[in-house]
């Protein structure tokens, strides 16, 4: 399910909204009227550290448990994106190879 919304800001400006089932949210604010890709400003809303995700480090391992006992299932290189669903301990649970798996959260950033 996705719920969108509009209000108006102000007379020169305004905001549309778009949530969906996983909780996270987008904001678009610009100027009223029609608006091209430059003049777009989007905030992601969610549980905090979760979300779209870079990896920092040159290689990342991907574990079946968020720890360093679990089983390497493989890796993730420096640039590569991820979706974190969630965070336990210092490691985030993201989606590898169709399956649910864990890297240690230090090692991703922002992008």
């Amino acid at each position: 399910m996705v719920i969108m919304g509009l209000m108006m800001i102000s007379q020169n400006a305004f905001a549309a909204a778009t949530t969906t089932e996983s909780q996270n949210a987008s904001l678009t604010i610009g100027p009223a009227g029609a608006m091209t890709e430059s003049q777009n400003a989007s905030l992601t809303i969610g549980p905090a550290g979760l979300g779209s995700r870079m990896v920092g480090a040159w290689a990342l391992n991907v574990r079946a448990l968020g720890s360093m006992n679990g089983r390497v299932l493989g890796y993730l290189y420096h640039g590569d994106k991820t979706m974190v669903l969630n965070k336990v301990n210092g490691w985030c649970q993201i989606s590898f190879k169709d399956r649910n798996a864990f890297v240690y959260c230090r090692y991703l950033m922002n992008y």
